[in-house]
């Protein structure tokens, strides 16, 4: 791959990274729906079972029990048929044309910035190939989150000191305060 198929490549990646984000929240949103479609007579599938084991049991006839198990049955099926199928194809559908989105691109370096980063480092001539660029990115990644918890930790030791000449302030001027009690209680 040369340097202007990498760039083209990488800002092709860059400008997709929306419609990764849009087939993330299209996915998203049917997973959703499924959730809902699988409750949906759920409550009611499960009172006509309930009453078909029920007219079982207290031997209520066979034509109760066969309607209740018929009706829980023909619920079920519908449910199936009309709503859980069906988005199950979408949500098929999603997955597929989310992995189409992203073929050959590491998820983790999906987003906008990311992408600008990996194509400045190969248009720097930084990187010779989409490869060397992640594992470059993935260095940067790695230093700045070893820089943050630097950072981190020098506040946190800022805050300690603080909080130790505070304490070594405060017993001073409880020695000052206790002697001079000491003066007073004296006379």
């Amino acid at each position: 791959m040369t340097r202007e198929e990498l760039l083209d490549f990488l800002k092709n990646k860059r400008s997709a990274t929306a419609g990764v984000a849009s087939a993330q929240q299209a996915l998203a949103a049917d997973q959703d729906k499924l959730a809902k479609d699988k409750k949906r007579f759920h409550k009611t599938i499960i009172g006509f079972g309930i009453l078909a084991v029920a007219a079982l049991l207290l031997q209520s006839g066979a034509s109760l029990v066969i309607t209740s198990a018929a009706i829980a049955i023909g619920l079920f099926v519908f449910k199936y048929l009309h709503y859980l199928s069906p988005t199950n194809e979408v949500i098929q559908k999603d997955q597929a044309s989310l992995q189409q989105e992203a073929n050959g691109f590491p998820e983790k370096f999906y987003n906008y910035w990311d992408a600008l980063r990996l194509w400045k480092l190969v248009n720097e001539n930084r990187a010779r190939n989409l490869q060397e660029a992640f594992n470059l990115l993935e260095t940067q990644h790695f230093q700045e989150d070893q820089l943050a918890a630097q950072e981190e930790i020098k506040s946190l030791q800022a805050d300690i000191a603080a909080n130790a000449h505070a304490t070594a302030v405060n017993s001073g001027i409880a020695a000052v305060s206790s002697t001079i009690s000491a003066l007073n209680s004296r006379k």
